[in-house]
């Protein structure tokens, strides 16, 4: 039976399982729409009657548009798992975090009235929401940073950590998301995807080596 650490942890990453069976789904559409796809079903108020080169350009700008809306779909799930995780990595050991807040400031009210491990909670909730506005490649410095592993290579078999990866998968979902550019095709989707998969899944595996059979302190 696995311990309560690497319990939840584990649920966190299980989330993403679905998420990427999505996206397995969205490009076995794609590949059967642009197969099927009419100059009929490219017709709009727009495009009356398109031509044959119109509709495969149609087609591509479709398949394309489809590997955009997967690396942000998938780019937000792991995002979201990282906050979630982090909640999860401070409740168990706060001491991680005495860095970040120990400078912090409380009111005099709070000094007067509440107990010291609830103003640790505090505090604590207070950075938890400062670390959800961080970067995704921040995000991930700063779990590594409080995990201190010596190592990363092969923690997931056959996959090496590269931050400058993580930092140009970010900036394309920034591209995709902010600029008119949904139609341009994005290089290595697939390989893409699994990186950003294999950053929570090595987290996770790293912190599970510190802290699985332990108890929350």
């Amino acid at each position: 039976m696995l311990d309560p650490f690497s319990n939840t942890a584990d649920s966190i990453a299980g989330r993403i399982t679905h998420v990427v069976a999505s996206m397995r789904s969205l490009f076995a559409f794609a590949r059967c729409g642009q197969r099927t796809l009419s100059t009929e079903d490219c017709s709009n108020s727009f495009i009356e009657n398109p031509s044959f080169d119109t509709v495969e350009v149609i087609k591509v700008n479709g398949v394309n548009a489809i590997q955009a809306t997967s690396l942000v779909f998938l780019h937000s799930a792991v995002e979201s798992a990282l906050i979630d995780f982090a909640k999860h990595l401070l409740h168990w050991d706060s001491s991680l975090a005495h860095e970040k807040i120990k400078s912090r400031t409380v009111s005099f009210d709070a000094y007067i009235t509440k107990q010291p491990g609830d103003i640790k909670r505090e505090l604590l909730d207070k950075y938890l929401e400062d670390f959800d506005k961080f970067p995704l490649p921040k995000k991930v410095d700063t779990l590594l940073s409080f995990l201190k592993s010596p190592a990363l290579k092969d923690v997931i078999p056959g996959f090496n950590y590269n931050r400058d990866t993580l930092v140009e998968i970010d900036e394309e979902r920034h591209r995709v998301v902010h600029s008119p550019s949904f139609a341009k095709p994005i290089e290595h989707i697939d390989r893409k995807l699994h990186f950003l998969i294999n950053v929570l899944k090595m987290l996770i595996e790293v912190s599970k080596k510190q802290y699985a059979g332990t108890i929350p302190n």
